[in-house]
């Protein structure tokens, strides 16, 4: 399988200094232009890199069409990812302004109908409401069977008390596959929640995923039928006084934690399998900050109830054996972090010597 690259740059000019489009719809608006941009049949992988070379958001909604005779036909190995250009402009586990990110207002951030579609590395945010209309960073609405993949990513709400946000939605019957993700300042509504499962069939899986909002409302939602099936593990949830995993068979949880007592899980979703039953409240004794506004979600040191409290999912199927965290590092193998960071001990005088060839 070849891989196609193309580079956007919201700042640049198409055809100078490597910039090939200034917009995803210009490259859409390319593409279509053709009678069909079937990258099955052509055996490539379409991926974007985003660059900002004077540092703005991207302000217009990301929607990559479905397919049909003039839109993406894809496969399991021919697909589309939208990556950041540089790992400099990749996010970490705090919102930064000079990483890729997706800022709108009243909107849609990002919607993929597109049947294989993977976005990673990128910051996402809704930062205003007006309306009572829904509104979330990403959408995973394929026009027929495939799967949506969100990694390393964070998703940042309005915090309005009237907001109807959601930070991911899965809305059509697929495989939708989430890790290393950040969804925060979402509104004490009961109507905001940061990763929503809607009434459909499908499979949903999450890894080492944060979900950090106000009290009510929830942490992960699932919404769907009986053959919508929801599994998590590695995962965190600061909803305080709202039900944290809703909906979620307890067989499917696995060494999630959530702040709060074990009471924080729906016991209609089956109770508090894989709930250590430990109260992990959200402050700096978790993480190295939680003031709203500079919060950085890397772990505050080995004493934090999240370090090494997680199952091994390495040996899990491909794309949700993840080994590395938001930064790159590896996660400690047999019991790693819950959240998105793992803490990496530094290397000792002992040991940079001989990995230098200076001692023994």
């Amino acid at each position: 399988m070849a891989e196609v690259i193309k580079v956007i740059d919201i700042d640049g000019t198409a055809g100078q200094n490597g910039v090939d489009y200034t917009s995803v719809a210009d490259w859409i608006t390319d593409k279509h232009g053709q009678a069909s941009y079937d990258l099955a049949s052509l055996g490539v992988q379409a991926t974007l890199k985003f660059r900002a070379s004077a540092g703005s958001s991207y302000t217009t909604s990301m929607i990559i069409p479905g397919a049909d005779t003039s839109k993406f036909v894809t496969s399991a190995t021919c697909y589309i990812k939208f990556v950041p250009d540089t790992t400099a402009l990749r996010t970490g586990p705090s919102w930064a302004t000079g990483k890729i990110r997706v800022s709108v207002e009243d909107a849609v951030a990002v919607e993929a109908q597109v049947n294989h579609f993977w976005m990673d590395g990128f910051q996402l945010e809704v930062h205003d409401i007006t309306s009572s209309s829904w509104r979330h960073c990403f959408v995973s609405n394929p026009q027929g069977t495939g799967w949506t993949r969100l990694s390393n990513t964070i998703m940042k709400g309005p915090a309005h008390a009237t907001s109807y946000f959601y930070g991911t939605v899965a809305h059509t019957a697929q495989y939708f596959y989430q890790w290393n993700n950040i969804v925060f300042n979402v509104g004490p509504s009961g109507a905001s929640v940061p990763y929503y499962i809607g009434d459909y069939h499908g499979y949903n899986y999450f890894a080492h995923c944060l979900a950090i909002g106000e009290t009510s409302g929830y942490g992960f939602l699932n919404m769907g039928p009986s053959t919508t099936y929801v599994y998590c593990k590695n995962c965190y949830s600061a909803k305080g006084s709202g039900y944290n995993f809703s909906g979620i068979d307890a067989a499917n949880l696995s060494h999630c934690a959530a702040a709060g007592t074990d009471a924080n899980l729906d016991g209609s979703g089956g109770g508090n399998g894989g709930y250590d039953g430990r109260s992990k409240t959200y402050d700096a004794s978790m993480f190295t900050n939680v003031t709203g506004g500079s919060e950085n979600w890397h772990l505050k040191d080995a004493s934090s109830l999240l370090y090494h409290q997680g199952v091994d999912i390495s040996g899990d199927t491909a794309p949700m054996n993840v080994s590395t965290d938001m930064d790159g590092d590896s996660y400690y193998t047999s019991a790693p972090s819950i959240g998105v960071d793992e803490i990496v001990a530094a290397a000792t005088a002992r040991n940079q010597f001989m990995m230098m060839g200076m001692g023994q």
